[in-house]
């Protein structure tokens, strides 16, 4: 499929806050808290669990405001601009861990609250981000246009690890010790999530939407409220959002907490470094090849087979304890 000019935005905006999901989500900040909080007194079990507090917490504001946010969403030429709302916000945020002092009693805490609101900006932005596949491709694109997106999201965040890791190797370039180089991290998935974004930020285009009116906010309530008392009516819509809330906090809480269990567990850092980087490599042709699957057999089908397999990787990992096990 050739894509145009639109859906190459989107699939770039993937591309372009991938970096932010690696390199702070994923694999250099989780590392970088724990051991700020190690300094400040903090054991690493309780560290372990305020990160997934965190995480959680975060996650549960986006999830409350959700409904409220999409059906702002809704009206003419909103989108983008929430879009660049929530954007904004885990981009400067993400600047801002990197000039939080990594030493001190309460330095752990600020930076958990500044990843708090940071990790809301990109949740937050996901929402829009997501919406927008609607406007850019129609029925029978969606499938190619999504594997996409997600395919150059892990190439994405391939490079800008990649990135990192040179400076890790090099010392910070020769210019940076240890927590020079996280700091950096943290900058580069900033500048990396905004060089890339922009042609989405800039140019995204509303092609659905309601009506304008004088009171957004009072008028989205309505219509949120409205819609939970006809949910009856849409059964498989309030079915697929169940199963989606199940199925993504899973992989949510997969991605978020693999490395932190990791350093528990006594995995050397460089190992979970170059894991993170080898599964990024593997999910990228494997975003293909479900995109391939949905057309030859079915969406539902290839969710589901995607669904088993997750399933099964999570029952292994209960036995988690070494590298090797890690690494499967």
């Amino acid at each position: 499929m050739k894509f145009n000019k639109q859906q190459w935005e989107w699939i770039f905006y993937d591309w372009a806050n991938s970096g932010y999901a690696m390199l702070v989500t994923t694999a250099v900040f989780p590392i970088y808290f724990k051991a700020v909080a190690l300094k400040g007194g903090i054991s690493s079990a309780d560290s372990t669990a305020y990160w997934g507090y965190a995480n959680s917490f975060s996650t549960l504001i986006i999830a409350v405001l959700a409904p409220l946010l999409g059906a702002l969403a809704d009206y003419p030429h909103a989108k983008r601009r929430w879009l660049n709302v929530f954007t904004w916000l885990g981009i400067v945020t993400a600047v801002i861990l990197g000039v939080l002092p990594a030493s001190g009693t309460l330095a752990w805490l600020w930076l958990i609250i500044v990843y708090v609101i940071s990790n809301m900006g990109y949740s937050g932005s996901n929402l829009f981000y997501d919406s927008f596949l609607t406007d850019v491709a129609d029925d029978e694109q969606m499938d190619e246009v999504s594997s996409a997106g997600f395919g150059f999201g892990y190439l994405g965040g391939v490079l800008s690890f990649a990135i990192f890791l040179a400076a890790e190797l090099t010392n910070g370039f020769g210019m940076m010790d240890g927590n020079g180089v996280a700091r950096f991290s943290f900058w580069l998935s900033a500048i990396w999530w905004l060089l890339f974004a922009w042609p989405l930020m800039k140019n995204g285009r509303q092609r659905y939407g309601v009506p304008d009116t004088k009171n957004r906010i009072a008028n989205s309530w309505q219509r949120v409220i409205k819609t939970l008392r006809h949910i009856n009516h849409y059964k498989q819509a309030f079915w697929f959002l169940v199963a989606y809330f199940f199925f993504i906090d899973g992989v949510d809480t997969i991605v978020t907490m693999a490395t932190v269990i990791g350093e528990d567990l006594g995995i050397k850092t460089t190992t979970l470094m170059v894991v993170m980087l080898a599964v990024q490599l593997i999910a990228a042709p494997f975003s293909m090849f479900y995109a391939w699957l949905a057309k030859k057999a079915s969406t539902r089908k290839a969710l589901l087979l995607s669904i088993v397999v997750y399933m099964f990787i999570c029952l292994y990992a209960l036995k988690l304890k070494t590298a090797a096990d890690f690494w499967i």
